[in-house]
């Protein structure tokens, strides 16, 4: 068969057109895709450790994060029942040595201001403390309304430990959208951690729909223990953070055989807390060396009564038997007939020292569900009242005498006096 010269000529084109081909000529000059740079950490931790490379904008990132790396969530507004955003857990465990945000929440309350809280777990084989949190607020669009760094509830993690972190947001932010939580400060610590254990707890919901966690921190120890935080959160029907915060009322020493009060309000979520069945507490409490003891002496009757805006008062007077001007803080406790604790209340003395030899009254009044639960003091059984160690102190001051003219004692018709103690 006779082949035409052009049919040649273009069959020897197509070869030198696969030989440079193979060779590398004619390939692809696109440059590959430069990796996003790291974002450096605000306050790196003691130990360096990687950081995951940031976005550019804030974008929704899995719960369980390493340190410096955000938490995102969508702020929703609850209607009828709010419900806490689902929280997935990671498919696998969050990486080793790591202090990292496990879960985030946030909410907005009856005023209509917004709440970010979180839980910060130490999954490094070291104590840390004076962890800080940053929270960011952005708009629908990821501008920036608002940041502030703020600490956790219980200022040393052991490893291992969960502490929560909660921040009011008092800025008026009608536009907020989303947040991010970010660990951006820790120092390297060391704790002996002190074992105490936690009886007649209640879980009270009060009229106004915030929340209020009590119970009894028992020494059982051989040791002098200092309470240096404590904290409760809540969580839903799913086992989804909902709220979180630190003690309002706490006893801050306990030499060993000792117990005391202790109670967590919560502020509570707009349209109410009916799918909030579940609570933890955490405790942060470590051993030391015995503190100085005074000899206060409580009067053995206390009266107690309700005043016209239905607040429980309970009141007595300590008598300073010690040689020396003291101040003093007290705490008292409400116990049901179970013993457990319904409510906890602190308080000072009127004057800021009490002399030697002196007696001064004390009015325990600004409780919790006592004055703000309606059936709790239906079923109050007794109480207890203690001078609180950390609070109390020797004191310089001293005071003269002085004496009053044209006294009157009146009794107000107001008042609901009781006698259910």
């Amino acid at each position: 068969m006779k082949i035409s010269r052009r049919i040649l000529l273009l069959i020897f084109t197509l070869s030198l057109v696969f030989a440079m081909l193979a060779c590398g000529f004619g390939g692809s000059t696109t440059e590959p895709t430069q990796a996003p740079a790291q974002a450096e950490p605000t306050s790196p931790p003691p130990e360096p450790t990687a950081v995951p490379p940031e976005p550019e904008t804030p974008t929704e990132e899995s719960v369980d994060m390493p340190a410096d790396a955000p938490t995102e969530e969508t702020i929703e507004e609850p209607t009828e029942q709010p419900t806490a955003e689902p929280l997935e857990e990671p498919a696998t465990p969050p990486p080793g040595n790591e202090l990292y945000i496990k879960e985030v929440n946030g909410f907005v309350d009856d005023l209509g201001s917004l709440h970010i809280v979180g839980l910060v777990v130490n999954n490094t084989n070291r104590a840390v403390d004076n962890v800080e949190v940053e929270v960011q607020i952005f708009d629908s669009s990821e501008n920036l309304l608002f940041t502030e760094v703020t600490g956790i509830s219980l200022y040393t993690l052991a490893s291992g430990e969960t502490s929560p972190f909660s921040y009011w947001v008092y800025e008026d932010l009608p536009d907020a959208d989303n947040y991010v939580a970010t660990i951006v400060g820790q120092s390297a610590a060391e704790v002996e951690r002190a074992a105490l254990e936690i009886d007649g707890v209640t879980f009270i919901v009060d009229d106004g729909g915030d929340l209020h966690v009590t119970g009894n921190l028992v020494n059982n120890s051989g040791n002098p223990v200092e309470v240096s935080g404590l904290a409760a959160a809540t969580f839903d029907e799913n086992g989804d953070l909902y709220t979180a915060d630190s003690h309002s009322v706490l006893t801050r020493y306990l030499d060993p055989g000792e117990d005391g009060p202790f109670r967590v309000t919560m502020t509570g979520p707009k349209g109410g807390t009916a799918n909030i069945n579940e609570y933890e507490i955490f405790v942060d409490a470590v051993v030391i060396e015995p503190t100085e003891s005074f000899d206060l002496v409580f009067s053995e009757t206390h009266y107690n009564y309700l005043d016209s805006y239905a607040s429980f008062h309970l009141v007595g007077e300590v008598t300073n038997n010690h040689n020396e001007y003291l101040t003093v803080s007290l705490i008292g406790g409400i116990y049901d007939q179970d013993g457990n604790v319904l409510d906890a209340a602190t308080t000072d003395v009127p004057t800021y020292s009490i002399a030697p030899g002196e007696t001064l009254p004390y009015d325990l009044q600004y409780w919790g569900p006592l004055n703000y639960k309606s059936d709790t003091f239906s079923i109050a059984s007794s109480y207890t009242v203690q001078w609180d160690p950390y609070w109390t102190w020797t004191s310089s001051t001293q005071y003269i005498d002085l004496s009053s003219q044209n006294d009157k004692n009146e009794v107000s018709s107001f008042l609901k006096f009781c006698t259910h103690f």
